[in-house]
């Protein structure tokens, strides 16, 4: 362990030379198969891996799981034809029988998860020569963009793998360029309904749909030559893509439903529709976001206050070891308002002291939300916070009627806190290593939470069901509400009713949803298990473990107390005492190990890098890696142990320069509000508020035009002549039009934008979506911007 340059602490190995010649153990083929059925997706995973020393080994194999993802089996194929199946117990128990199998010479397979998207597959005893397949079988709903249906597979599961090329690839099968081993992928796809518009990306696969359009089924195309560290997707189309839909599954006298639904209507342009919300930025402003943080974060918020929609109501509460409401409550969007609320925050400091969230929230909660307005809740941090658990129950609480995005800053974040705010709250959640990025992180997150919503969601039914999420969160425009139903030993006589309120038709919306089509399989059980758990998960106390295992071990799902284990009993094996070889990576989120008998060569297999997906992940390779000491003299063991004690955390590129000089001069009185007594700051109501004035204007020429932007999306003329240095001559195509000032003025302030900042137009895309809806109100054409394009 040392220090670099940049002050942090990062591991270093050594090379054994005496295997640089030696050949790693290859991934000799891939095989993918996935079925779907309606709305539920089941995928095979076959990868084949090769122990090509004369020594045994032992390895693990580490297994991203996507959120939504239920795994089912693990099974490990042998050599000898014989299948070992892994059996899930509890992990303490799992962990005893692998040790005891491997001291006594057999081959084990232990399968935990130690973090929440992270399985990790240790294979012990793998025999000299010995190939081993490695077979996982998983389940999920299918993913949607929008009306589309969509399926993944994920750039780590065709890792670049270098080594001896295939001379002849299994039938139906595709070469990896470069690679030593072949892929194959099988698709199948039933639908209650017509089937259309697919494709997939890139183009690698031969269609088969049968007669009535509701099978499709898919290949690969044997010319085609795939390439490593390349995902492939997968969309489709059916006809009732936007309708509440049902499948239904039989287990042991038992029934379990999957419902599905997407609110969004085809045939409307859903990046154009936009209705009323509230929206509550949650800034932290304690001393750890002094300098380049706080800068940023105050841009970051002008943006997001300039970006909100009208008809819409905001707050913006600043916290540390207390904290100050911008106003008393959330207020209505307007001129004045928006005027108000940047000349405060042009006064904005790091200087609140320490992390406490959980009193602003609770402040935020206290205040019931409107239907109308479907609360959406920006929570922007950069360190951890005393009582998490507190502050996520709280959360989780109030998630039926407020969602929580949470955005991590910064090197010293807690990724845990942030990501289960964001699960807890069925939001977004994101981690900013480059500050620059942080405006357009947030407007990424606020453009989505503009969408028309479906919010105050509830099941009716006369039956006593189980639901899973036991909270229904808001749904927004284009997303998938996905709920998983455990009905018992009887099947619904009636249709069960889904009751919501629509924030774009303004009233209540009544759903009928049918139990009426049932599949073969046990899947819908193991996912609405598997949501039920992670539930427990977020919110963990003693009672909640028991659940969790009770669950996982009844429903055979791997989770933070339980283990899949399989034992295999060998006829001879070499003996010998087994020592752990620790590998670190440079990055954190891929580590894996290897450990080998003493007088054996090193191999690791691993699984590629960790991805966000919808169906296959993996991918593998193996690497010599020696087992020498560390610099500074710490040893595996000990950093090993000191690493599961620390979370991890994400080292953050922060720019050494200033993006722009933002902050006031001067500082804010404001009442604060001491958090053990939570008294409310008082603040200037808006009724009383002072005549309007002109918004102060400061930073990069960029902030400035941003900032001068009037409530209605225009641009004042003689300000932005003068900021951007051009002529305020305007052409004679507009000069004749009413407000041509105005409107000249808003196209040369998207002409600039898109001719110098492109890069960032993440950030500015609510902006100009504003400047574009008043001038198409003037019936003035964007293609007008062109003639102010040459003015820069």
């Amino acid at each position: 362990m040392r220090k670099c340059r940049c002050r942090c602490m990062r591991p270093f190995y050594y090379q054994n030379q005496q295997l640089k010649d030696r050949h790693p153990v290859p991934l000799r083929s891939i095989d993918v198969k996935v079925t779907v059925n309606n709305l539920l997706a089941v995928t095979q995973l076959f990868q084949v891996f090769q122990n090509i020393e004369d020594r045994p080994i032992e390895c693990e194999y580490v297994f991203p799981i996507e959120d939504e993802c239920a795994i089912t089996d693990i099974k490990i194929h042998l050599q000898d034809g014989s299948i070992v199946t892994g059996i899930v117990k509890e992990l303490e128990e799992a962990t005893e029988i692998y040790q005891d199998a491997i001291s006594e010479g057999n081959s084990a397979f232990l399968a935990k998860s130690d973090k929440k998207d992270m399985m990790t597959l240790t294979v012990g005893n793998l025999q000299p020569g010995e190939t081993v397949t490695v077979e996982f079988r998983y389940a999920s709903p299918v993913q949607n963009n929008l009306d589309n249906w969509k399926l993944f597979l994920p750039k780590s599961l065709t890792p670049l793998q270098k080594g001896e090329f295939l001379k002849q690839k299994r039938p139906d099968s595709i070469k990896v360029r470069g690679c030593a081993y072949d892929f194959n992928f099988q698709l199948e796809i039933n639908s209650e309904t017509e089937i259309f518009d697919y494709s997939c990306k890139p183009d690698y696969l031969l269609w088969e749909l049968n007669e009535d359009k509701t099978q499709l089924k898919a290949k690969f195309n044997e010319n085609a030559e795939f390439y490593p560290n390349s995902e492939l997707v997968i969309y489709y189309k059916n006809l009732n893509v936007n309708a509440p839909q049902c499948i239904l599954q039989e287990d042991e006298g038992n029934y379990a439903g999957l419902i599905s639904f997407i609110p969004y209507d085809r045939n409307e342009e859903i990046e154009n529709l936009e209705v009323s919300g509230e929206f509550i930025l949650l800034l932290d402003r304690s001393g750890s976001m002094k300098g380049e943080k706080i800068k940023m974060a105050k841009e970051a918020t002008l943006i997001f206050l300039k970006s909100l929609p009208e008809k819409s109501k905001f707050n913006i509460i600043s916290f540390g070891s207390y904290y100050t409401p911008m106003f008393k409550k959330s207020v209505e969007y307007s001129e004045d308002s928006l005027a108000e609320a940047i000349e405060k925050l042009n006064k904005f400091k790091a200087d609140m002291e320490g992390t406490n969230i959980y009193d602003p929230l609770l402040s935020i909660y206290e205040s019931s939300p409107n239907s109308k307005y479907p609360r959406s809740i920006f929570l922007v941090t950069d360190g951890e916070v005393l009582q998490p658990e507190r502050v996520i129950q709280l959360i989780f609480d109030n998630s039926e009627s407020s969602r929580v995005n949470a955005f991590g800053i910064g090197k010293d974040v807690s990724t845990e806190l942030v990501k289960s705010c964001a699960k807890a709250g069925g939001g977004l959640h994101s981690f900013i290593k480059n500050l620059k990025d942080m405006s357009g992180e947030m407007i990424n997150v606020l453009k989505k939470c503009m969408m028309p919503a479906i919010s105050n969601l509830h099941m009716t039914s006369k039956e006593n069901i189980v639901y899973s999420p036991q909270k229904l969160k808001n749904i927004y425009y284009g997303e998938r509400l996905t709920i998983y139903a455990h009905l018992g030993n009887i099947i619904p006589t009636q249709e069960i009713l889904l009751e919501c309120f629509d924030t774009k038709a303004d009233e209540k919306i009544t759903f009928s949803v049918n139990f009426g089509n049932k599949i073969e399989g046990n899947d819908v059980f193991k996912l609405w298990a598997k949501n039920r758990i992670d539930e427990f998960t977020v919110l963990e106390t003693t009672g909640n473990t028991q659940n969790i295992v009770e669950l996982s071990v009844k429903y055979q799902l791997i989770s933070k107390y339980t283990a899949f284990i399989a034992v295999k009993k060998n006829t001879s094996s070499a003996g010998g005492e087994m020592e752990l070889r620790e590998i670190p990576q440079p990055d954190m989120r891929s580590k894996f190990r290897t450990k080998a008998r003493k007088t054996a060569s090193m191999i690791g297999l691993s699984a590629a890098c960790r991805g966000r997906v919808s169906i296959g992940r993996g991918g593998g390779g193996l690497s010599f890696l020696s087992k020498k000491t560390w610099h500074g003299g710490i040893t595996m063991k000990k950093l090993s142990k000191q690493w599961k004690q620390e979370s991890f955390s994400l080292q953050a590129e922060e720019s050494s320069e200033s993006s722009s000089n933002f902050s006031g001069a001067l500082e804010e009185q404001e009442t604060s509000i001491k958090c053990d007594k939570r008294k409310r700051s008082r603040s200037r109501s808006l009724e009383k508020s002072p005549a309007k004035k002109e918004i102060e204007v400061k930073g990069s020429i960029y902030m400035q035009l941003l900032t001068l932007q009037l409530f209605d999306g225009s641009w004042d003329l003689n300000r932005v002549s003068k900021l951007l240095k051009c002529s305020s001559q305007i052409p004679q195509e507009i000069s004749s039009l009413p407000d041509s000032e105005k409107i000249w003025a808003t196209l040369l302030a998207l002409a600039f934008l898109q001719k110098k900042h492109l890069d960032t137009k993440s950030s500015w895309e609510l902006i100009e979506r504003k400047a574009l809806k008043w001038l198409k109100k003037l019936g003035v054409s964007p293609h007008l911007i062109s003639l102010a394009i040459p003015s820069f």
